[in-house]
């Protein structure tokens, strides 16, 4: 049987190769770093739970991945908009989001997927930036900034707490945000554009989260990263499926792309179990998803901060959040209306906005 090529080792190369590996084929990956998630040193980042009817971790077990990474679950979560009002916004279905860590050490979500596809016979080759002719699978990571962040990581006194921060000054059309779990501290801006300010709008948000939360950080280190957002018509790139970030399979509203990588290296992997058509297996499960993020997010570049408090209410006044979210993750009847639009403003936002966008990092 010969040998499926993945090119990259996140969380949608490995998520391939388990499922391949625990259906007999054999599997090399090839990942350019010299372990995974050499993007991430150690960091908290949020495995949403809104986007879907089925818990995230209820997925995982069915597709054969068991959840024996670190991961905590949450219900509430701190929302504050630009006038500095603060509430808390719950979920009482199921957790919200869980919290998990990525990087290196051996409890993140990616060292977990790296020991499982070991055992499963993987073979993992590092320092590998090369494209085999065995590739089937592309799971490279984002090609280009369409978003990024920039923030810190820190050691912290403080009790667990997830604080969501709505104001362009600090987060333009996008958001800032606090995680703090078991004393340590992930704080970073998000930003959509205006990336040559990432600095400045950070500096904004300590300011801020230290005067309403009083953290004051430790053994501090700094943190970045970027994310890529696609609608393609085709997640084939000659021949090799395109997978997670390097298809730009990302949640275009709110910027949670783990779900996504999860999925779309499943379905890679089960095309070639089942010999089915990938572009099929997207389309079929993902994209209303995708296109009703993308609706989100073109809703949601209207707004500004007067629209943001309007957001946070809607959100306050909610019994059960994740229900909520999942209306507005759902296709309808007003999605359709509004997707052309949002296609538009997506492909102009692409040609023309986060050009000029990376100029200006360059430039600064």
């Amino acid at each position: 049987m010969e040998v499926i090529g993945i090119a990259g080792a996140g969380i949608s190369g490995l998520t391939a190769a388990i499922h391949l590996a625990k259906n007999g084929f054999p599997v090399r990956v090839y990942e350019k770093g010299e372990d995974v998630a050499s993007r991430f040193r150690s960091e908290f980042q949020g495995l949403e739970n809104w986007s879907r009817d089925e818990d995230v971790l209820a997925f995982l077990e069915r597709i054969g991945i068991a959840p024996r990474f670190y991961h905590k679950p949450f219900n509430e979560v701190d929302a504050v908009n630009d006038l500095g009002r603060k509430c808390t916004i719950r979920s009482l279905s199921r957790p919200g989001l869980y919290i998990v860590k990525r990087g290196r050490e051996s409890d993140s979500l990616d060292q977990y997927l790296k020991s499982r596809a070991l055992e499963l016979g993987v073979e993992i080759e590092f320092g590998q930036p090369t494209m085999s002719q065995d590739i089937r699978i592309i799971a490279r990571g984002p090609q280009a900034a369409r978003s990024v962040a920039y923030g810190m990581e820190a050691e912290v006194d403080h009790p667990d707490r997830i604080a969501v921060l709505l104001d362009d000054r600090i987060a333009p059309k996008a958001y800032a945000y606090l995680i703090i779990v078991d004393g340590k501290m992930t704080l970073a801006s998000a930003l959509m554009e205006e990336f040559h300010r990432a600095k400045e709008c950070f500096a904004s948000t300590v300011k801020r989260t230290q005067a309403m939360y009083g953290v004051s950080p430790r053994n501090a280190h700094p943190v970045a990263g970027y994310m890529d957002f696609a609608l393609r018509n085709s997640y084939m790139d000659g021949g090799r499926m395109l997978v997670g970030e390097s298809a730009g399979l990302q949640d275009f509203f709110l910027g949670f792309g783990m779900r996504y990588a999860i999925v779309s290296g499943y379905l890679a992997a089960e095309s070639i179990v089942q010999g089915l058509d990938y572009d099929q297996l997207i389309k079929g499960e993902m994209e209303k998803q995708l296109k009703s993020s993308l609706v989100n997010r073109y809703i949601f570049e209207k707004l500004g901060n007067r629209g943001y408090r309007r957001l946070i209410r809607a959100w306050e006044r909610s019994d059960d959040v994740v229900l909520l979210m999942r209306r507005w993750y759902g296709w309808r009847l007003y999605k359709g209306l509004l997707f052309p639009l949002a296609g538009r403003w997506l492909r102009r936002k692409r040609r023309v906005g986060w050009q000029r966008q990376r100029e200006r990092v360059t430039a600064a």
